[in-house]
Parts: structure tokens; C-alpha cells; sequence
């Protein structure tokens, strides 16, 4: 979640219809559901991040929130091992909320 600068973090993502993309089975990235904890995945701009229990994905129990202090912010995923030529698809699953005021 990208909480505005100034703007106060709500306390819990609000709860919506179970969503998200099914895992594949060629799914590089080390890390994809933050199932133990958050490591790689990290704000290198504009915030903080955090791992935080969600219920509304279908296929994970854990989203990376972050709270920015910045009108905007840099994440990054956790580095998968690639050998140069290789062609991958990188797809993600976001929400982003407002926060009004």
C-alpha cells in the first residue's frame, strides 16, 4: 500500500473479494508470496515497507505494505537468478489505496 507523504497509514488493508494471480510453476522469484518474511523485498525510495497479513489474495497470506514519506517511492523484488539471453515475463499483483484528506 502507498500511503502519501503527510498522510496518516490506515491501520489495516481494507478487506475485498478474494483476487490474484495463480503462482506458476516456473516462478523464479525467491521470495513470491512472503511466506516466512519479507527478505528481498525492500523500499529504495520515498518509504518504508513491511510484510503485513492480507486476506483477500487467492494464493498468498502476506502483501509487502509500504507507507511512503515521498510523493513517490522505488521497490524492489527479490533478484532472480537469470543468465543473459533468457526472456522471462514479470507480472505482479498491486493494490493501491488513497488516502483521503
Amino acid at each position: 500500500m502507498i500511503v502519501p507523504a503527510g498522510r496518516q497509514q490506515p491501520a489495516a488493508l481494507p478487506a475485498m473479494a478474494a483476487t490474484g494471480s495463480p503462482l506458476s510453476a516456473n516462478n523464479a522469484c525467491p521470495n513470491p508470496v512472503l511466506a516466512q518474511n519479507a527478505t528481498g523485498w525492500v523500499v529504495t525510495f520515498g518509504g518504508n515497507g513491511s510484510r503485513v497479513a492480507v486476506a483477500d489474495r487467492s494464493t498468498a497470506e502476506f502483501a509487502f505494505q509500504i507507507a511512503t514519506n515521498s510523493p513517490a517511492s522505488i521497490m524492489t523484488l527479490p533478484a532472480a537468478a537469470v543468465t543473459a539471453g533468457q526472456k522471462w515475463t514479470f507480472a505482479a499483483d498491486s493494490q493501491i489505496t488513497a488516502v483521503a484528506g
